[in-house]
This record gives C-alpha cells, sequence and structure tokens, in this order.
C-alpha cells in the first residue's frame, strides 16, 4: 500500500488488503502510484466500455457539469436526459420506447421488478407478485436484486434477510442440469419455466427474470437458438412479463445493441 494511504478511512470490499493506488487511465490501460500498468480486461465492472481518458467523454461531462449540474427529475427534464432516452429508444428492440434513467445495476433491476408488480396492480391483478429467476444469476447486490439472484456465495451472508422467489436451471448446454443434450432435450430448460409458474400459480406470478447471457455467476453462458422464443411464448401464455437483465452483456457487448437481440425476441 502506497504510503499516503496509510491510515486511510476507505472502507475496502476487502479490510487489510492491501490496494494498490491508481492514478490515471489511459484506454484499455490503468496505472498505479508506483508506475506499474494493468490492462483493464473486463472495462472494470464493465462499466468503462469506450476505455479510460476518452477526450469526447471527458469534454461532454465538463460541459454539462459547467451547464447545469443537476436537476431533480421529480420536477424537472433536462436536454441532456431528452437526448440519451432518445437515443436509446432507437437502438432498443421491438415496441421499447420509454427509458427510466437509473444509477446502476442493482437499481435497474428492482425497478423493473417493482415496475412489473405496479403494472400488475393496475390491471387488478393484486396476486402477482412472484419474480421467477436462475440458478446461476446474478442481478445485483442490494437486498432486492439478490433475492433474485442465483448466486449462494453472494446470497447466504444474508439469506435470512432475503425473501424466497422461485429460481429454474439456466440453460447451461455444457452441463445440463437435467442429464440431457441439446437438440434431443426438446429444451427441456425453457419447459422448466412453465412448471415452476404451474407449481407457483400463474396468479402469483408477475415476471420472469433472465440475463440473455449468463454474467458474473456463469462466465458468457449462452442458450440454444430456440430459448428465448420459448421463454416468450411461455410468459405470453401465462401473463408473466419477461424482463431482460441486459446490465452486463447490453450495449453492444455482444455485437448486438442488445444481446436479447441474437435470439429476435422482444422483453
Amino acid at each position: 500500500m502506497p504510503d499516503e494511504m496509510t491510515g486511510s478511512h476507505v472502507f475496502y470490499r476487502t479490510p487489510g488488503k492491501r490496494y494498490p493506488l491508481a492514478v490515471r487511465g489511459e484506454g484499455v490501460f490503468i496505472y498505479d502510484s508506483e508506475g506499474r500498468r494493468y490492462l483493464d480486461g473486463s472495462s472494470g465492472a464493465l462499466v468503462s466500455s469506450l476505455g479510460h481518458g476518452h477526450p469526447e467523454m471527458a469534454a461532454a461531462i465538463s460541459q454539462q457539469v459547467a451547464t447545469l449540474e443537476f436537476a431533480h427529475t421529480s420536477m424537472f427534464t433536462n436536454r441532456a436526459q431528452e437526448e440519451c432516452a432518445q437515443r436509446l429508444a432507437a437502438m432498443a428492440p421491438g415496441d421499447l420506447k420509454k427509458v427510466y434513467l437509473v444509477s446502476g445495476g442493482s437499481e435497474a433491476n428492482e425497478t423493473a421488478i417493482k415496475l412489473a408488480r405496479q403494472y400488475h396492480l393496475r390491471r387488478g391483478k393484486p396476486g402477482k407478485y412472484k419474480v421467477v429467476s436462475r440458478l446461476p444469476s446474478y442481478h445485483g447486490a442490494s437486498l432486492g436484486a439478490l433475492a433474485v439472484s442465483g448466486h449462494g456465495s453472494r446470497r447466504q451472508p444474508y439469506a435470512p434477510l432475503l425473501p424466497v422467489q422461485p429460481q429454474i436451471p439456466a440453460p447451461y448446454c455444457y452441463r445440463c442440469p437435467f442429464g440431457l443434450s441439446y437438440p434431443s432435450c426438446r429444451l427441456r430448460c425453457a419447459d422448466a419455466l412453465a412448471e415452476a409458474i404451474e407449481y407457483e400459480g400463474p396468479d402469483s406470478v408477475a415476471a420472469f427474470l433472465a440475463e440473455p447471457v449468463v454474467g458474473a455467476s456463469g462466465g458468457a453462458i449462452t442458450p440454444p437458438p430456440e430459448y428465448y422464443p420459448r421463454v416468450r411464448e411461455i410468459c405470453d401464455h401465462y401473463d408473466v412479463l419477461f424482463i431482460a437483465d441486459e446490465v452486463m452483456c447490453g450495449c453492444g457487448r455482444t455485437g448486438k445493441a442488445f444481446a436479447i437481440e441474437h435470439w429476435e425476441t422482444v422483453p
């Protein structure tokens, strides 16, 4: 640990660990105070996709802060928000044309879950509140997002605090949880969703939440081509919303604006 960090008041993620002091970034590299260079191979927590020290980004941030630092969205809109929403809506699949801006992935998924709940309440179906998710999966570190995450080591310390939600196996052909092989399996993993909804009761299930490409909990697990179209059919049949968690796999990281577009399915 550099001398200037001795006696630090920062509560580090791993107390007692000696962290290098990052002092600058350039492109795909981060440099520490000792002159060492690190390849940022995962673009931070996947939030630095355009690289470090990007001059256009720095200029845009500087101009915005100099013009308007913050205006609460309960009272105002602003040009940057409107332009951002317009560009995102143009990229989004199907008829998804409204944008709700949040601060991070956990908040995004919890907001989607709350929106699903509000949707069913407004339709006069207050019994629909459960969210089916998958094992493995990771949807965030906050309690609500963790409750629908299928990541044992992250969940275990907080298990008593987490509401129990139904989960099904993720489509993992390399180590099929059903001991089957594609295509003779006939998408047993997708049919598990229908079985879970039937078991819980269709009138109690509000949404199915899934990462189009499983990220932190499984390392880029992708399903068979027919999986998400089948999921869409099952959700439509049981009046269940389909939430696609694109926090890690969206924004062009799979070659399309949103990963779900590879399966021509609209969440």
